[in-house]
């Protein structure tokens, strides 16, 4: 897609430097997202882990501290 974003443009009416800056625009967009998905995943994989240590800790009155946590 990018490759064919940047052929596409016109020499002569268009900045080199826009094609650039059109990649450079998008590539960063895609890593934002895959760094916002792998965050996604690994957090959720951290509060699985804290739950079920807490309810190690506590027991049934982990329910308490889950509750306040996702109320908030």
């Amino acid at each position: 897609m990018l490759f064919n974003k940047a052929t596409d443009l016109s020499l002569t009416s268009v900045d080199p430097a826009s094609a650039l800056t059109l990649m450079s625009a998008d590539i960063e967009r895609i890593t934002m997202g895959m760094q916002t998905f792998h965050e996604l995943w690994s957090n959720l994989a951290e509060i699985a882990v804290a739950i079920y240590l807490l309810s190690r800790q506590l027991g049934a009155a982990c329910a308490i501290p889950i509750g306040v946590a996702f109320g908030m």
